[in-house]
């Protein structure tokens, strides 16, 4: 018997072979994007702790000054678990994580934290009361202390060029700086004096036993 062999059409060939090829390349190409971007994004330092506590202007003429409500720790380890790495379209790119009050973060380089949405603000925090000022060497002496009292800080002014600056990344953890998330439009004035009416204080750091 003699079978004739006979070439396929081109689009045989394209439909039953080359596309099928095509799409297991692609499908392969996406699984080690996926893999490869998820691995090497940045992360949160491992144990890092963000502190956020609310700011609110109080105190009248020639006696003005913040206070410091509601403070709380928040673990940010439990942001570097897969479902806050992965997503659907790979990107070297970490989600943004939103957190209380129009605070926004995510993750930057070399355990770096971006802020995002509003502008920040740095200054190391200096109670009223200078008595007080060796208590506060850590967050977590700030935190546990407002749990129990007030924290009357000096006022901060976003015109205050020596107390504050405008910033859009907390480069490293710090036991004494203090950063102030705020709405530049809702400045008030006190005594003719710009201040930060109301807004979020954050520190950023390791634990104090670390």
């Amino acid at each position: 018997n003699v079978l004739d062999v006979r070439q396929e059409s081109l689009p045989y060939l394209l439909l039953n072979v080359v596309l099928p090829l095509l799409l297991e390349v692609l499908i392969l190409a996406y699984a080690v994007a996926q893999v490869y971007t998820t691995v090497n994004k940045p992360r949160f330092l491992k144990n890092a702790t963000l502190y956020l506590g609310d700011l609110t202007h109080s105190g009248t003429r020639g006696n003005r000054y913040h206070e410091i409500g509601t403070f709380k720790p928040v673990a940010l380890d439990q942001y570097n678990k897969f479902k806050y790495r992965f997503s659907l379209i790979p990107t070297m790119k970490t989600k943004i994580i939103p957190l209380q009050n129009g605070v926004s973060i995510s993750a930057g380089d070399g355990g770096s934290i971006l802020c995002h949405g509003q502008v920040w603000y740095r200054g190391e925090i200096t109670p009223v009361q200078f008595n007080l000022r060796n208590r506060f060497d850590h967050p977590a002496k700030v935190a546990e202390y407002v749990q129990d009292n007030s924290l009357k800080i000096q006022v901060l002014s976003p015109y205050d060029e020596d107390a504050v600056e405008p910033i859009a990344t907390i480069d490293r953890p710090s036991d004494e700086m203090y950063y102030v998330f705020t709405d530049m439009t809702k400045d008030t004035l006190v005594d003719g004096i710009a201040v930060i009416a109301n807004g979020m204080i954050v520190a950023y750091a390791l634990p104090a036993n670390q």
